[in-house]
């Protein structure tokens, strides 16, 4: 039932009102419209991107060699070999303001093996659409090119046709963001790639589009385009739930103010400024109609929109409470992006100093800065300690003489995951005046401790500043130097060990933090300097080996000493620098050895021995690594012996001997002795009985019970020589000489074995001379179990002996039985000194009599075959 009023006023003003009352019967149909609402909201950071793009065309790729002539039909493209390669991609569907997040080149091998050392420069040119190349002189060279740059060492390609990561560019994100950040660039533009020789003898060469057009270079890059409003995606469902067919079906949304409407759809829908008007004509019974409407949020909104829709149509409607929905959307308010600011100390820096890049100035106006990310963009490669925190560090890396200038980029971001935009800092890398020989640096660094000496507060650090100008020191003995720059390829590797144990000394003086902050720092810029030499060192013979591997034959020997060098780069980054130096002194020992290589062939051979399967030759092998093990175990303890004599030597000297109870003062090493035989014989299959062994300390004690026993390489069903090892270390963690026991597992009847010869030394050791007196030369004995008497066959090597030069120098002794079975070389220390000599006490030296080892038979009776001691200055012990 409706009323419908009806009013009529004449022309004297006066109205009358009637009401009509109009009853509208059904007919008896009826539909039961319902409408549902949804919103989505978009807030994500942008949209981002992925474009591929290959050089297409012949004059898209070019080389110009050093007489600036430029070649556009190259079957290839020679990186390192010809002056400049251009690389040309069209097309980039790339809008300004883009963020670049990642670019590269991928080139494609078309040699089989191309090695050696290659470093090129690349660079991007520098315009807002890069032209194809032509013919002309120079117009590669002569494009300008981005401020940014990005240095490449190319790893070594083998396999024709490849396409992996050896073959990819590093990064070149900062030189494509230079290009799309420009005002001219247009999305559509194209953008060019020069690649510059730089340094090494080696080229790669890649695949052009003349040669093989699918292989050409392709340009990678992944962007990111940031977002200015937030998006709502409305959707309507309205369904008509009968029992009759629904006509004029009428859906109104008057959108809120809040929003601006972009598109609705189906076409049933009208968009007239922010109303939607979406007229049906029919819906019938169980049918559907879907709605999606999309807006933008005006900006500086927050809070919550709500969004109400309704449907009616010409049916009545049993149910009317379904036909109005709404949707609640809640928006946050607008986050402001952070701040980066990207800074460094010190700057300019010297090669081999300690740089600190500072991000702790970054901020965050509405938040916090919650992640850091540092990029390397330009200059020489190092490595950074963590490219994530704010304060990250890396060593200042060597340069030329005219310095170097490295620029990393800085990006934050908040707790809201809002990138801030790239802020930048550029460090200055001053060439340390390399007008001094490698010697003279040495000497130089001698001197700089000398001057430290006095401003130390600990008589501890004092010591150790003495012992690491005398590791110094002893690195520049002549033995080991082929000139004033140039190492001796056999025994160079010992000046390098030396200051290693030179570094562990001052390191020392840095763990402890007993000085002054200025004092600490100059102590570590002497640990950088000293590392930086070794480090170069291995560098320098890394880079020769491989421009001289021309063939290829030392590859595997050169990845070698690589993964060592890297090793050290490490342990740099990490701190530990005698760490680092032991690692760059096995990188310089690999190249030296190949270096001395007489016969590629023989060597071949040998190599190849190494890898034989049959059982003889594993045998073989096991004796020959056993008696490497046991002459690298030699030499350490020799070491080891040589640094406590000259430790003692130099405690009393600085003492003077005027108070002997100060010798307490000094940590004494524990000592492990092995109990039972060495060797231990076992029988096949029988069990291992572990025979123990006590360990004393001066200061500690009795040790027994912290010694170390490492037996896991013993296998009693595999007959063979086996080595267990005995280790343990006093309260202040100084070690032990290692012990080892060598355990024989023999089948049957044990064969008797040959023997080595035993070489004692005669007379003092450390040998004292004045300085200008005449060598003399103490001998020494050697007894062989089978040979007997081999004292006049020993070889004595004192040609390194110079009385005129105050030092240390080394005689050696060697002998070996008609078998040619070896004896341990036994080496005696002469010092050349200049003033008082100081009188030494020495260690007395015991000769093991009979048969070493001794071979029984099971259930015979053990029988002492004794030893002899005998003293320099107690006689017969």
């Amino acid at each position: 039932t409706h009323t419908i009023t009806v009013s009529i006023t004449d022309s004297f003003g006066n109205t009358t009102t009637e009401d009509i009352i109009v009853t509208i019967v059904s007919t008896g149909t009826s539909a039961d419209l319902s409408i549902t609402k949804s919103g989505e909201l978009i807030t994500s950071g942008g949209t981002t991107g992925v474009i591929d793009v290959r050089v297409a065309t012949g004059t898209d790729d070019a080389e110009e060699d050093d007489d600036e002539d430029v070649s556009l039909n190259s079957s290839d493209l020679d990186l390192n070999e010809e002056e400049y390669v251009g690389m040309r991609f069209n097309g980039i569907e790339i809008p300004n303001g883009a963020t670049i997040t990642n670019a590269y080149v991928q080139l494609t091998t078309e040699d089989d093996q191309d090695t050696g050392y290659a470093k090129v420069k690349i660079f991007a040119q520098d315009s807002d659409n890069a032209q194809t190349f032509t013919s002309q002189d120079e117009n590669i060279s002569s494009r300008p090119t981005t401020s940014a740059s990005v240095s490449w060492v190319i790893p070594d390609w083998i396999g024709e046709g490849t396409a992996g990561a050896p073959q990819q560019t590093p990064d070149l994100t900062a030189l494509i963001q230079e290009v799309v950040d420009r005002n001219g660039w247009i999305s559509g533009n194209s953008i060019a790639i020069i690649v510059e020789e730089d340094s090494g003898s080696a080229d790669r060469d890649a695949k052009s589009y003349e040669n093989a057009p699918d292989m050409a270079p392709l340009l990678h890059i992944e962007y990111e385009i940031p977002s200015e409003q937030s998006i709502i995606n409305y959707t309507l469902e309205i369904e008509n739930n009968g029992p009759d067919t629904a006509t004029n079906v009428l859906v109104i949304d008057n959108l809120p103010s809040e929003v601006t409407a972009q598109t609705v759809d189906p076409s049933e829908c009208d968009l007239i400024g922010n109303t939607v008007t979406c007229d049906f004509s029919s819906l019938s019974a169980g049918s559907d109609e879907t709605i999606t409407i999309t807006t933008l949020v005006n900006s500086g909104v927050s809070g919550v929109i709500s969004n109400t829709a309704t449907v009616s149509a010409d049916e009545s409607d049993p149910n009317p409470a379904n036909n109005e929905a709404t949707a609640e959307i809640i928006i946050d308010d607008e986050n402001i992006p952070p701040t980066a600011i990207a800074d460094a100390t010190p700057n300019p820096a010297d090669e081999g100093q300690t740089v600190t890049l500072d991000g702790t100035g970054s901020f965050d106006p509405d938040g916090e800065v919650v992640s850091y990310l540092w990029i390397q963009i330009a200059g020489p490669t190092v490595s950074l300690s963590d490219s994530t925190i704010s304060e990250p560090t890396f060593t200042a890396p060597s340069v030329g003489s005219s310095g170097e200038t490295l620029v990393f980029s800085l990006v934050v971001k908040d707790n809201e995951n809002a990138s801030s935009e790239v802020d930048t800092v550029s460090i200055q890398i001053k060439d340390v005046p390399s007008t001094d020989t490698v010697q003279a640096q040495k000497l130089a660094i001698i001197d700089e401790l000398k001057d430290l000496k006095p401003l130390a507060e600990s008589s501890k650090t004092v010591k150790d500043i003495d012992q690491a100008i005398k590791r110094v020191q002893k690195s520049l003995d002549a033995k080991y130097w082929q000139d004033e720059n140039t190492l001796d390829p056999k025994q160079g590797h010992h000046s390098i060990h030396e200051e290693e144990k030179a570094v562990k000394k001052l390191m020392d003086i840095t763990y402890k933090q007993d000085e002054s902050e200025s004092f600490l720092n100059s102590i570590q810029n002497i640990i950088n300097h000293i590392t930086l030499i070794d480090k170069t060192f291995a560098q320098i013979a890394i880079e020769e080996a491989q421009a001289a591997n021309t063939d290829g034959q030392f590859t595997k020997q050169i990845e070698k000493a690589i993964e060592q060098f890297e090793k050290g780069l490490e342990d740099e980054d990490d701190g530990k620098f005698d760490k680092a130096i032991h690692h760059y002194e096995k990188a310089w020992v690999i190249i030296s050895v190949i270096n001395l290589l007489d016969d590629l062939d023989d060597y071949i051979i040998d190599y190849k021995d190494e890898d034989k399967e049959e059982k003889d030759d594993d045998k073989e092998d096991k004796v020959d690594e056993d008696k490497e093990e046991k002459d690298e175990d030699k030499e350490e303890k020799d070491d080891d012996k040589e640094d406590k004599v000259d430790d003692d030597k130099e405690d009393k000297v600085d003492e003077g001997k005027e108070e002997k109870d100060d010798d307490n003062n000094v940590n004494n090493a524990p000592v492990i002795t092995l109990l039972g035989a060495n060797p231990q014989i076992i029988q096949l299959d029988d069990s291992y009985l572990e025979l123990n062994a006590t360990a004393t300390d001066i200061e500690d004690g009795d040790l027994t019970g912290s010694i170390v026993i490492d037996s896991t390489s013993v296998n009693t069903a595999v007959p063979g020589n086996y080595t267990v090892t005995y280790d343990v270390s006093d309260s202040l963690l100084l070690p032990a000489v290692q012990q080892m026991r060598t355990v024989e597992v023999v089948n049957g009847t044990i064969i008797d074995v040959n023997n080595a010869p035993v070489i004692t030394l005669l007379g003092a050791n450390p040998q004292i001379i004045q300085l200008d007196d005449s060598y003399l030369e103490l001998n020494a004995t050697a007894t062989d179990i089978e040979d007997g008497d081999l004292t006049g066959s020993i070889v004595i090597d004192s040609t390194s002996v110079n009385t005129a030069v105050p030092g240390n120098y080394t005689v050696t002794y060697d002998v070996s039985d008609s078998s040619l079975l070896p004896a341990v070389q036994q080496m005696r220390t002469v010092e050349v000194v200049n003033g008082t000599i100081i009188d030494v006490n020495n260690a007395p030296v015991i000769t093991l009599l009979g048969a070493n080892p001794q071979i029984i038979q099971l259930d015979d009776s053990y029988l002492e075959l004794n030893a002899t001691a005998t003293d320099i200055e107690d006689g017969d012990l």
